[in-house]
């Protein structure tokens, strides 16, 4: 069992108990006394990713003052490597890294391959050769700081990385601060470490600091309490109990080393120089009138001296009636300790359960002990708990689950995929994720373009989040908790139902290495994500780019768009790993990927406002002002469609992949029309164009965009209109793909925007 527990109670309370076994965290010296004088008592030490338990040492009267030890190997081999290399072993007596050899030692982390390259080994050059060719020649690396000792027993140090282990429970110092740095003012800064006094209990602690350019010293401003205690009540919300920091140190600023790194020596220094305050700032209280060896005193005062003197003895924090037990320091097992010790040292019953209560004092205790029989109806406590738990559990199934994460919401499309969804029966909360320098900021970045919009209303608003990130940047810069929610990560609810990943750069100009980073790699970080996830939420990724309505290979379409700018081919490796991810992957994660990709996105079919700067609106500017258009290309299709229309499709789309898994991986939008469609409607505006030869065309098209360079309105797809000669259409699709209704709308849609860039004079001859 752990040292914890062991605690709890005294070896009189076991007397036919004749052997005890100690690991999960470290057993101190005067743990390793008490015991090893009255039984015989083994000191266990391993990781779960080996054998559990690898290495034992038999406690005895010589080595019962070493903490460390933690003996030699059963079942496996230790072996302690150079601490930055580990094809290295490190010398008798050098502190290095642990490693475990044997044939337990786990395969990989599950969705977690860096992490698995990272620790588990195959065959180091250091193993014998005899150890090469059987089961035994994979090592794992515990990332714990140890040494070889000359009689081959083996100490323990620490850790190399940050990564501590409090209770028996290992974690992370940085996720703990990342949670908590959500919650503080913008202005404090937080660092989490373990704190270890030299007799007491290891308490885990989050430095505070408000300033960058003042010395590092322990700071008497009571300015930042209030935030600071705000910020550890809320993070309770989002980390379980035993990653909540009981101390917290105000400084005005961190210790550095010589290379401005974390001095976590001296950290540790002015943390224990703030215990040692705060005991004695609480001492005359300790001694005014609640000393138990009082006659005068009440129970309740004698009650309260004895809880005070208990929790004092198992910790090294300060301890006031009107202390919290939290901020004395004590954890879920502690409690477990001091309700026991009370009862056997002072007969006092005082529930574990109790001194968990949130907020509760050791006064508060005190009287409700000396109180039992309360004129409290149980019955009716638990009946007003199942009100309230049953009424949050109403109001939570309207929202539960049934966030939307949306990139691009700032966009034409993503703006009316937003209206849609907030406008949804399903009433989804969407989760957009937007550039910017803080959650405020990117907040107001957001709602100053959609506020403009005529759909939008205040009472949308509280429907939004906004998460500042960045498409360019690994887990599409999300704060580590956020990237927990979409996925449910790591014990986190999963918040999100669906991704739409509908964010991505439009530059016709640039190359594909230059549109990388935003548009392909956000794609492998969602897919990764899903990888990640047990239960992973629905991802469809918005493409765009070349579209036709036949059927064609992965080389088929390669060949054609290698040739294209470099927007078409991010779409294209895109579009190709979700495939891949569903054929191949999804079924490790549970999620289901999937395209959806839309044609040409115009205006809607009510107010036809469009973007001029679309490669349709382009292209038909420019047979405007030349007033011809090619006879061959207008024979070809144009799958175009109102943003409504589009919008509207993907949101359906969204309950139908839910309920049918087995629907084709990408959804083309093919509706649309003929490309002499488009100029007939043109000569109905008045603006009737010449039918030309396509050869003739493409010259004088080649010869106007020569006079007017960069003026002119193809000039960014000139690259496109070299590969593609000239041909905007495709050919049409198979019948069955798309309905006559739909391009009707579609159609519709062609007409109201060229009635908009006609009245606004975007449309002309020249």
């Amino acid at each position: 069992m752990t040292p914890t527990v062991v605690r709890t109670f005294a070896p009189e309370e076991v007397p036919g108990l004749r052997n005890i076994s100690l690991g999960g965290e470290r057993a101190s010296s005067e743990l390793r006394k008490l015991w090893s004088s009255r039984l015989d008592l083994n000191i266990l030490y391993g990781t779960t990713e080996t054998a559990v338990w690898d290495t034992i040492a038999q406690v005895t009267a010589q080595n019962c003052d070493s903490s460390r030890l933690i003996g030699k190997s059963i079942g496996s081999r230790a072996w302690v490597v150079h601490p930055n290399d580990w094809t290295k072993l490190s010398p008798i007596g050098v502190a290095g890294e642990i490693c475990i050899q044997g044939p337990e030692i786990g395969d990989y982390y599950v969705g977690r391959p860096e992490q698995t390259a990272r620790v588990f080994k195959s065959a180091p050059g250091w193993l014998p050769k005899g150890d090469m060719d059987d089961a035994s020649h994979r090592i794992y690396r515990t990332g714990d700081l140890g040494r070889f000792l000359k009689d081959g027993n083996l100490e323990i140090w620490g850790r190399i990385d940050r990564q501590i282990k409090l209770n028996g429970q290992r974690m992370e110092p940085a996720e703990i601060e990342e949670s908590l740095m959500r919650f503080l003012p913008g202005n404090l800064r937080v660092y989490v470490e373990l704190l270890q006094p030299k007799n007491g209990k290891a308490r885990l602690a989050a430095f505070v600091s408000y300033e960058e350019d003042a010395d590092p010293t322990l700071s008497t401003l009571t300015t930042h309490q209030a935030g600071i205690r705000k910020a550890v009540d809320e993070v309770q919300a989002v980390l379980p109990r035993s990653m909540i920091p009981t101390v917290t140190v105000p400084l005005t600023n961190f210790p550095l080393t010589v290379s401005k790194k974390i001095n976590r020596l001296e950290l540790q220094k002015l943390g224990l120089a703030f215990l040692d305050s705060k005991k004695q700032a609480d001492a005359p209280k300790l001694q005014n009138g609640h000393s138990s060896s009082n006659a005068n005193v009440s129970d309740a005062q004698a009650m309260v001296q004895r809880i005070l003197d208990f929790i004092k003895s198992r910790t090294e924090g300060s301890a006031g009636q009107d202390m919290t037990l939290n901020e004395s320091g004590l954890d879920s097992l502690d409690a477990v300790e001091v309700s026991s010790g009370l009862r056997r040292v002072a007969q006092l019953h005082v529930p574990a359960s109790m001194l968990l209560r949130p907020g509760i004092k050791i006064s508060d205790i005190a009287a409700l002990s000396n109180a039992p029989e309360q004129n409290v109806d149980p019955k009716a406590s638990l009946r007003e708990e199942l009100v309230k738990w049953t009424v949050k559990l109403d109001e939570a199934s309207t929202t539960a689950g049934r966030a939307v994460l949306l990139t691009g919401a700032s966009g034409f499309l993503g703006r009316e995929i937003l209206r849609q969804l907030l406008s949804h029966a399903e009433q989804w909360t969407v989760v957009c994720v937007v550039r910017g320098d803080s959650p405020e900021h990117a907040r107001q970045r957001l709602l100053s373009v959609v506020s403009k919009e005529k759909w939008w209303t205040a009472d949308f608003e509280p429907r939004i989040e906004v998460w500042p990130g960045d498409l360019s940047l690994p887990k599409l810069g999300l704060r580590q908790a956020e990237w927990r929610e979409v996925f449910g990560l790591h014990g986190s609810t999963r918040r999100v139902h669906t991704i739409i990943h509908n964010g991505a750069v439009v530059n016709w100009l640039a190359s594909y290495e230059a549109l990388t980073d935003p548009n392909v790699g956000s794609t492998y970080e969602l897919l990764r994500g899903q990888l990640q996830s047990h239960d992973a939420p629905g991802l469809v990724f918005v493409s765009g780019g070349y579209i036709s309505g036949q059927e064609e290979t992965v080389d088929e379409l390669a060949s054609k768009i290698y040739q294209m700018p470099g927007y078409d081919q991010t779409k294209f490796v895109s579009e190709t790993m979700v495939a891949h991810f569903n054929a191949s992957l999804a079924r490790n994660s549970g999620g289901q990927a999937w395209v959806f990709k839309p044609g040409f996105i115009i205006g809607s079919s009510t107010d036809g406002e469009t973007q001029t700067r679309d490669a349709l609106w382009r292209f038909v500017k420019a047979c405007a002002q030349i007033g011809m258009y090619s006879e061959e290309d207008a024979r070809k299709w144009i799958p175009v469609a109102g943003v409504d229309a589009i919008a509207a499709n993907l949101v359906a789309e969204l309950s139908v992949r839910h309920s049918d898994k087995t629907k084709e991986v990408c959804h083309k939008v093919l509706a649309g029309c003929y490309l002499q469609d488009i100029w007939d409607m043109l000569k109905e505006l008045g603006l009737e164009l010449k039918n030309t030869a396509h050869g003739d065309w493409l010259a004088a098209m080649n010869s106007r965009m020569e006079a007017d360079g960069r003026e002119h309105p193809l000039f960014p797809l000139k690259e496109w209109m070299v590969t593609s000669k000239g041909f905007m259409g495709t050919e049409p699709p198979k019948d069955g793909r798309v309905t006559d209704d739909d391009n009707a709308d579609a159609r519709l849609a062609v007409q109201r925007s060229m009635e908009h860039l006609t009245e606004c004079g975007f449309l002309a001859r020249s």
